[in-house]
C-alpha cells in the first residue's frame, strides 16, 4: 500500500522519529508496501499491541479511529475520502499482514460503545460480509488462495463480535441470507481444497469444516440476541429446517480425524436450534420428528466418550437443552420422543451418576411426567443389577442429602425431628433478616439442590406401587413424601427465627421509651459530631464527607435528649 504520505511517514519511522498526526488526513502509516523494490524491507507491519497504544494515547478528535476504519474497509466499499485515494494493496505478506492486523483492529474497537457510529458509518458490516460467499477470482487483489481463505476465516470470526452490536446493519445487509448461503455451500459437494494453514482454519484442511464452523459460530451470536425480528427471519428462511439437515450430513459421514470440530459444530447447531425454538410451538413443530431423531442420536453415544475431553460433555449438554427448548411443550414430539424410549436414555444417563447432568436431566424428566403416557415408561425402566428407575431416584436423594450433610441415623431414618430437612450449610448460617421479598434460605435450597425435583417426579407416580425397592428405600421414600411438609415447616420456622432476631436487635440497639416523643418533639442524637449540630450548616458538603459510616449504617447511638423540652436526664 503506497502514497507519497506512506512515503514520507515511513522515512521518518526509519529515523526514529514517532509522527503525531495534526488532522485526520495525516496518520501514521503501520504497515505498508511500497512499489519501490528497494524499500520493500524498510516497512514492517506494527503487532496489535503497538495498535492498541496508539489508539489509547491518541487524542478522540484527531479522527484516528475513523481512519483506521477506513482503511480497514476501502478495498471492499469504495470511498471517495481522499486519503485512500491512489493507495492499493498487494498480496505480499506485509500487506497480508497488515490486512488482518485491521480486522483484530476492528474486533477491539467494537468493545467500546461510542465508536460503534464509526463502525457503522464504515459500513464495516458490508466490508466483512463481502467475503462471506465462496471462493472466486478476486476483481480487486489477487489474494492467493490460502491467504483469501485465511481472510474469509477472519472476517466471518470478526463478525461474530461486531454483528451483535449493529444488528439493525446486520440485518439491512441481509446477514441471515448471506450467511446460510454460504452454510448451503459449505455443505455442498463442490470441489475446494482449504489450506488450514492458520488460527482459524485449524482442523479444516482439505474439507470446509473450518468455514461451517465460524459460520455457525456467527449464527449462534446472532440468534442468541433473542431479538425476534432477526430470529423469525431467519425461521422464515428455512434455518430450523437446514441445522437439521446439515446436522444429519455430518453424522452420516463420520470424520475421527477432525472429531473435536464436528462435535463444536453440531453442539452449535443444537444452540441454534434451542434458541429458535423456545417457547415457539409452531417453530417446535417445524423441529418435529427429524430433530428428535438427531437428539435421540447423540443420547446414544457411548458413556466412556464423555471423559475424552473432545468436546461429548458440551455436545451432551447442548442435547438436553435442545430436549428443554425444542421438544417439551409440543406433544406429538414429546409422544415421538417416549416411543423412541427417550426417557429410557434419559433414565440411562441419569445411572451414570454425573452430578453436573442430574439437575437438568431431573428438570426434563419433571416436565415429561406431565405427559400422561411418561409414567408407563419410567416404571418399566431397568438399568445394572435390575435396578428401578424409584430405585435410582431414592439412591439419587441419599446421595445429596450425604453430600449435603443433612442429619440421618444408620438405617436412614430421621434424627432432628424439628429440623428434618435442614442441610448443615443451613445450620451454620446465622439468621439474617431479610426483606419481605426476599426468598428465605429453605427457599432458596429448593432451586440449589436435587430433593424438589425427585420429589415432583415420585409424586407424578403416586409414590405407590413402585417396584425394587429395599427396605432402606422405602424408609428414604417416606421421608420423600412429607418434603413438602417439611419444607413448609421449615420456611415458617426460619421466618419466626428472623423475626425473633430482629426483635432482639431492636432490643439491644434502642429503648422503646425513649422513642415515645410528644408529638412535635425533635430528636438528636448525642454522637452526632458537634460540627454537625452546633450551630448552622454552613458546609454541608463537607460536613457530610466527614460523617462517619460503618458498613453503610451511621455509628451507634450512645443516648437521645429532647430539644425544648424540660431538662431532666433520659435512661439510656
Amino acid at each position: 500500500m503506497w502514497t507519497e504520505e506512506a512515503g514520507a511517514t515511513a522515512e521518518a519511522q526509519e529515523s526514529g522519529i514517532r509522527n503525531k498526526s495534526s488532522s485526520s488526513s495525516q496518520i501514521p502509516v503501520v504497515g505498508v508496501v511500497t512499489e519501490d523494490d528497494e524499500a520493500q524491507d524498510v516497512f514492517k507491519p506494527m503487532d496489535l499491541n503497538r495498535v492498541i497504544k496508539l489508539l489509547e494515547e491518541t487524542d478522540k478528535e484527531c479522527g484516528f479511529t475513523k481512519d483506521l476504519i477506513l482503511f480497514a474497509t476501502f478495498n471492499e466499499v469504495k470511498s471517495q475520502n481522499l486519503l485512500v485515494k491512489g493507495l492499493k494493496l498487494s498480496n505480499s505478506y506485509e500487506d497480508f499482514e497488515l490486512k488482518k492486523l485491521l480486522f483484530n483492529v476492528i474486533v477491539i474497537l467494537c468493545k467500546d460503545l461510542p465508536t460503534v457510529q464509526l463502525l457503522i458509518d464504515g459500513k464495516v458490516i458490508l466490508a466483512l460480509f463481502t467475503y462471506v460467499k465462496k471462493p472466486e477470482k478476486q476483481k480487486i487483489i489477487d489474494w492467493s488462495a490460502a491467504q483469501h481463505e485465511e481472510l474469509q476465516l477472519h472476517a466471518i470470526a470478526t463478525l461474530s463480535s461486531v454483528a451483535p452490536l449493529l444488528i439493525e446493519e446486520y440485518m439491512s445487509c441481509q446477514g441471515n441470507a448471506r450467511v446460510l448461503a454460504f452454510l448451503e455451500w459449505c455443505e455442498s459437494e463442490d470441489p475446494f481444497f482449504s489450506h488450514g494453514n492458520s488460527f482459524h482454519g485449524t482442523g479444516g484442511r482439505g474439507n470446509k469444516f473450518a468455514q461451517m464452523r465460524y459460520s455457525l459460530r456467527l449464527l449462534r451470536a446472532v440468534v442468541y440476541l433473542e431479538d425476534e425480528t432477526v430470529n423469525k427471519d431467519l425461521c422464515e428462511k428455512g434455518t430450523i429446517q437446514q441445522m437439521i439437515g446439515i446436522f444429519k450430513n455430518i453424522i452420516s459421514k463420520p470424520n475421527e480425524k477432525e472429531e473435536a470440530i464436528v462435535l463444536e459444530i453440531q453442539s452449535d447447531i443444537l444452540l441454534i436450534l434451542s434458541g429458535l425454538c423456545e417457547n415457539h410451538i409452531q417453530r417446535k413443530e417445524i423441529f418435529g420428528t427429524e430433530g428428535v431423531d438427531i437428539v435421540l442420536h447423540v443420547m446414544k453415544t457411548d458413556p466412556r466418550k464423555l471423559q475424552s475431553g473432545l468436546g461429548y460433555n458440551v455436545l451432551l449438554f447442548s442435547t438436553l437443552d435442545s430436549i428443554w427448548c425444542c421438544i417439551l411443550g409440543c406433544y406429538p414430539s414429546e409422544d415421538y420422543f417416549l416411543e423412541k424410549e427417550g426417557i429410557f436414555l434419559l433414565l440411562d444417563l441419569l445411572a451414570l451418576n454425573q452430578k453436573k447432568f442430574c439437575n437438568l436431566i431431573l428438570g426434563i424428566m419433571v416436565e415429561f411426567c406431565d405427559n400422561p403416557k411418561t409414567a408407563a415408561h419410567v416404571n418399566a425402566w431397568q438399568g445394572k443389577k435390575d435396578q428401578t428407575a424409584a430405585s435410582l431416584l431414592i439412591k439419587l436423594w441419599r446421595k445429596e442429602e450425604k453430600e449435603l450433610g443433612v442429619k440421618r441415623d444408620k438405617n436412614g431414618k430421621i434424627i432432628d425431628t424439628k429440623k428434618p430437612l435442614f442441610t448443615s450449610f443451613q445450620e451454620e448460617q446465622k439468621i439474617i433478616p431479610l426483606p419481605a421479598n426476599c426468598p428465605s434460605i429453605a427457599v432458596m435450597d429448593v432451586s440449589e439442590n436435587i430433593r424438589a425435583k425427585i420429589y415432583a417426579i415420585l409424586g407424578k407416580l403416586d409414590f405407590e406401587n413402585l417396584p425394587g425397592l429395599s427396605a432402606e428405600d422405602f424408609v428414604t421414600l417416606c421421608i420423600i413424601h412429607r418434603y413438602l411438609d417439611f419444607k413448609i415447616q421449615a420456611t415458617h420456622k426460619q421466618r419466626e427465627l428472623a423475626n425473633k432476631s430482629w426483635e432482639d436487635f431492636l432490643a439491644r440497639t434502642s429503648n422503646a421509651k425513649t422513642l415515645k416523643v410528644p408529638s412535635g418533639g425533635v430528636v438528636t442524637v448525642e454522637s452526632t459530631p458537634a460540627r454537625l449540630v452546633g450551630g448552622p450548616l454552613v458546609d454541608t458538603d463537607i460536613a457530610l464527607k466527614k460523617l462517619p459510616i460503618r458498613g453503610g449504617a451511621l455509628q451507634r447511638v450512645k443516648a437521645v435528649k429532647i430539644v425544648d423540652a424540660p431538662k431532666k436526664s433520659i435512661p439510656t
